[in-house]
């Protein structure tokens, strides 16, 4: 081979490994301008795969997934609309704490759902059903204990005056007697604006106007107010428009302004909580290196290994500056840490879940869902997590339609320029 040809190929391989070099700082620089989904999708030649999933399992199931050669990916989720949307609104509102929608279908009547829950705080799953718009019943997650909705009678609007006579001369028990909230023998019919709800416990309880709870089923009570015998309910009726019912009939105590719950009496009152008191939910974003604290907790991101499918990270826990054993989390698990009471049970006091794991140009970043617990003293915590055993059930992840290369991301780059110093090396001997 003739000098010149050695130069030319040399002078060839150069512009070769200079135009992919070029390449890659291109890509690198404008998949940094990419932020969204949209962006992402409209990106042309940037982009590497669109998945497109054959199915969609409900509320924040991933549709579409959007990946760029520089390795930066976004997800469009699947939002809720219309009648789902307000079937969701319907089945939430009487929680009083945070719930993951896991799935919502249609089912044969108007008005008919079924809402799928999972509670953030110990990962149990449920389902609410609604029937014309108004809970049916809620279906624990063995699909065989069912249990019916109280009927929750309230006024039809604010009282002007109240009637003042009370219940009973002694503390009544608030009771749930084949689906009618009962206390001394009669229907409650509450004040408008009242509600029920479930406290962290699991315990149902009346929500006053304001937002506060007044008292729990269980609780011994002393109730203001006044009476309708009548047989056909024609008193209750001026008062609301649920009444009379079928389910629930009289008859009725028409509930006014005093409502106090008897500590004494009530052994729901009196009973200790054997969960902690303060505890909290929260969605953070954090890039690797980012640490995240408070009630005592720090957790840190550790790392990203993006070496296998899915993706892991890994974060450090801590409490009370005492460090627990580190865990390894792929994208849309959950683990959480957990305590033990004196008496040989466990609680969940801390759960982390790998919602999506953000690959970006300088940093990669994780969107966690984050529930934490502050445990009493006579708690010990257990430092190894575990995996939640409802993540373990879950449906697996929709396949996607199209799947991206099995290389890393610039892979493809690397081998070129590998290759092409190889050449240039081979011609210079």
């Amino acid at each position: 081979m003739t000098d010149n040809i050695k130069k030319i190929l040399t002078v060839v391989c150069i512009l070769i490994l200079l135009t992919i070099a070029s390449l890659y700082l291109v890509i690198r620089s404008e998949s940094a301008k990419i932020t969204t989904f949209e962006e992402c999708e409209k990106a042309g030649w940037l982009v590497r795969s669109i998945k497109v999933y054959d199915s969609v399992d409900g509320y924040g199931s991933i549709e579409k997934e959007c990946v760029l050669w520089s390795g930066k990916h976004f997800v469009k989720q699947r939002e809720l609309m219309g009648d789902e949307k307000r079937a969701v609104e319907i089945a939430i509102a009487p929680l009083s704490y945070p719930v993951t929608i896991i799935e919502v279908k249609k089912l044969e009547c108007q008005g008919c759902f079924s809402v799928k829950l999972q509670r953030d705080d110990n990962q149990r799953l449920f389902t609410i059903v609604l029937d014309n718009w108004e809970i049916k019943s809620v279906v624990q997650s063995d699909n065989v204990s069912v249990l019916p909705a109280p009927f929750f009678p309230t006024q039809k609007e604010p009282a002007t005056s109240y009637m003042a006579a009370l219940l009973s001369d002694k503390p009544e028990e608030l009771i749930i007697n084949d689906g009618c909230l009962r206390a001394g023998g009669y229907l409650l019919v509450w004040p408008y604006n009242f509600s029920l709800s479930t406290d962290k416990d699991g315990v149902l309880q009346i929500i006053n106007s304001t937002g506060q709870p007044v008292a729990r089923v269980g609780d011994k009570v002393r109730i203001g107010g006044g009476a309708d015998e009548t047989p056909d309910g024609r008193v209750v009726k001026g008062y609301s428009a649920q009444l009379p019912n079928e389910r629930c009939s009289g008859p009725y105590w028409i509930v006014g302004e005093v409502i106090t719950v008897d500590k004494s009496a009530s052994p729901v009152a009196t009973t200790p909580p054997r969960k902690p008191e303060t505890s909290g939910f929260e969605e953070k974003m954090l890039v690797v290196g980012g640490t995240w604290a408070k009630d005592g907790w720090k957790l840190s991101i550790k790392a990203v290994d993006k070496t296998a499918a899915p993706y892991f990270i890994l974060i450090s826990l801590s409490y009370q500056d005492k460090k627990l054993e580190d865990a390894k989390i792929a994208t849309g698990k959950s683990y959480t840490y957990k305590g033990k009471n004196p008496d040989g049970s466990e609680v969940p006091l801390f759960t982390i879940k790998n919602n999506n794991i953000f690959v970006g140009a300088s940093a990669d970043a994780v969107r966690l869902a984050l529930n934490w617990s502050v445990p009493s003293n006579d708690v010990q915590i257990i430092e190894a997590p575990v995996e939640s055993d409802q993540m373990k059930t879950e449906t697996p992840a929709p396949t996607p339609t199209v799947q991206a290369s099995p290389e890393a991301p610039g892979f493809g780059l690397v081998l070129g320029i590998i290759g092409v110093l190889a050449v240039w090396r081979r011609l210079k001997k």
